[in-house]
């Protein structure tokens, strides 16, 4: 019989909390040309940036997970075999 990540993590007497902010904004996109002058334009728009969540989780005390929402997913998939 398996058991599920969430029945895992709360019969271990973890708690998990989820933080959104456990992320970085970082530039994503970046142009073809390596000149500094287009760079430091793409570096300016906007567009090219998004937030990019944090790969780590980190614990608290004995019992208690912070980590963000999209490792948590990534986490619980990989644990569940899905």
């Amino acid at each position: 019989m398996s058991i599920s990540f969430d029945q895992y993590i709360h019969g271990m007497g973890f708690r998990v909390i989820l933080n959104d902010f456990m992320a970085d904004y970082k530039q994503v996109k970046f142009p073809r040309s390596k000149k500094k002058r287009i760079r430091c334009k793409w570096a300016k728009n906007l567009k090219n940036y998004a937030y990019v969540p944090w790969t780590k989780m980190y614990q608290m005390g004995r019992d208690t997970l912070v980590m963000h929402p999209v490792m948590y997913e990534r986490l619980k998939r990989e644990l569940d075999g899905n």
